[in-house]
């Protein structure tokens, strides 16, 4: 992307790009932008986002992303992510969400592989207890409660042998 930098568009603060082939988030520099809408491309990695430090939503449903790495803890600001209809399967593609954790209010996963297994939701509130949405339903204080209790498997570790 060319052109979307901070002299042109300093005021800048929603901008709607849904469906326009892109690839990667890189090259976005607006420091003022708090909505991005970026569904209905085809991002494969995150990459820049680290520069949109008032961002407040962003939307990245259908895509290819497996991972949510490119997410940072500069974006102080970021409330609603949504990446409804995406290829991320396991756990740890969302260990990037603890950068955001602290702001984070809204999270969207359905549509992805990982919404099909067990406990996934109880997995990403007990990662991230300040959500108050899931998959657009309300986090309940059960729901808190359990996923505080529940102990996850970490799907990255690798088998030990026993001595």
């Amino acid at each position: 992307m060319q052109g979307l930098d901070y002299p042109n568009l300093t005021n800048l603060v929603t901008l709607e790009l849904r469906g326009n082939c892109l690839e990667t988030t890189d090259g976005i520099y607006l420091p003022n932008l708090r909505h991005l809408y970026l569904a209905q491309n085809n991002i494969k990695k995150l990459e820049g986002l680290e520069k949109l430090e008032r961002l407040i939503t962003l939307h990245l449903r259908h895509n290819q992303l497996e991972t949510l790495d490119g997410l940072s803890a500069s974006m102080k600001c970021l409330e609603y992510l949504n990446v409804r209809g995406n290829l991320i399967s396991s756990m740890r593609a969302l260990q990037t969400l603890a950068s955001v954790g602290q702001t984070l209010k809204a999270l969207v996963l359905l549509d992805n592989p990982i919404a099909k297994t067990d406990d996934y939701r109880l997995y990403v509130i007990s990662q991230l207890p300040h959500l108050e949405r899931v998959d657009k339903d309300p986090v309940t204080p059960e729901e808190k409660f359990e996923a505080q209790k529940k102990e996850f498997e970490d799907d990255n570790a690798e088998d030990q042998e026993d001595d």
